[in-house]
C-alpha cells in the first residue's frame, strides 16, 4: 500500500475511523512550521483593526457579487 500510494519510508501516518466504521488515513508529509514562507511577513504586523476591515471589505465585496449575479440571473428569466 505504501509503494502504490508513494510514501516514503518512515513517513508518519495516521489512522482515523469514521462513524460508519470505515477506515481513513494520510500520510504526514509537512507540518505547519514549513507554511511561514508561504505569508509576506509584516513590519508591524497588522492591527485588530486592520484585521476588522479586511475582512469587513472582502465580506462586502462577496455579498455584493452575489447580490449582482442573483439580480442578473432573475433578469434573465423575466426577460425569458
Amino acid at each position: 500500500m505504501r509503494e502504490r500510494l508513494e510514501i516514503k519510508p518512515g513517513v508518519p501516518v495516521e489512522f482515523f475511523l469514521a462513524y460508519d466504521g470505515q477506515v481513513h488515513f494520510h500520510a504526514i508529509t509537512e507540518t505547519a512550521w514549513g507554511w511561514n514562507k508561504l505569508f509576506e511577513k509584516r513590519v508591524p504586523p497588522l492591527s485588530i483593526r486592520e484585521m476588522d476591515d479586511a475582512i469587513v471589505e472582502t465580506v462586502t465585496e462577496d455579498d455584493d457579487r452575489i447580490r449582482s449575479y442573483g439580480v442578473a440571473k432573475t433578469h434573465g428569466r423575466a426577460a425569458e
